[in-house]
């Protein structure tokens, strides 16, 4: 029998015995469609999103001046990271669960031109049925649009300075690799980085 004849035999069709095994924690939300988006429109949805924010606080905004950095603040070179609070499968109820303030920020890389560093994580409001409140360290109040700033010379500085901290992984090989990318990683890692002396919490232009 030739593959192609039991392939055609036995061509699995997505029906209904497949829900559950993808479960869209953000159905409802302006974020439904969100997983279907590709690395790299995700990037560019956040960038979207940041710049609304910024043009709504009265900033100006323009275009970057090289692909390392993501647009001009007010003149500022700004890289901005986004993400949602993801949803890791909750082993003892074997199903995906919202993790507040778990969020993750990819590929900071510090040999990158730009001056400052934004993190926008967004939580899904209350209720929601998707949330994770099983563990002790989840968190029972919450902000939806969490955003913090960083210079990088601060950054720059604190790397040299703490090599091996905690908080910022080393991304895809690291130096060993070629490159400078960190990474930041978990609700314990964003609750470390965000009591750094250095890192604030963005509340409009005053804050830039």
């Amino acid at each position: 029998m030739l593959l192609n004849e039991v392939y055609q035999n036995t061509v699995e069709t997505i029906d209904e015995s497949y829900e559950g095994l993808y479960k869209n924690v953000w159905v409802g939300t302006p974020y439904e469609t969100y997983y279907k988006l590709s690395s790299k429109t995700k990037g560019t949805f956040g960038e979207r999103q940041m710049k609304k924010i910024f043009l709504a606080f009265g900033h100006l905004v323009e275009k970057p001046t090289n692909v390392e950095h993501d647009m001009l603040v007010d003149g500022k070179k700004v890289e901005i990271k986004f993400s949602l609070a993801p949803a890791p499968t909750d082993k003892t109820l074997g199903a995906k669960m919202i993790e507040v303030n778990g969020f993750i920020f990819n590929h900071i890389g510090l040999k990158k031109d730009w001056e400052k560093l934004f993190l926008c994580g967004v939580n899904p409001s209350w209720p929601n049925p998707f949330i994770n409140l099983r563990k002790k360290t989840a968190p029972r109040q919450w902000e939806e649009c969490n955003i913090y700033v960083i210079n990088k010379a601060d950054l720059v500085d604190f790397m040299e300075k703490n090599p091996n901290n905690p908080i910022f992984k080393k991304q895809q090989g690291g130096k060993s690799g070629g490159n400078d990318d960190y990474m930041v990683s978990g609700r314990s890692k964003f609750n470390q980085l965000v009591k750094l002396p250095f890192v604030r919490k963005y509340t409009g232009p005053e804050s830039l």
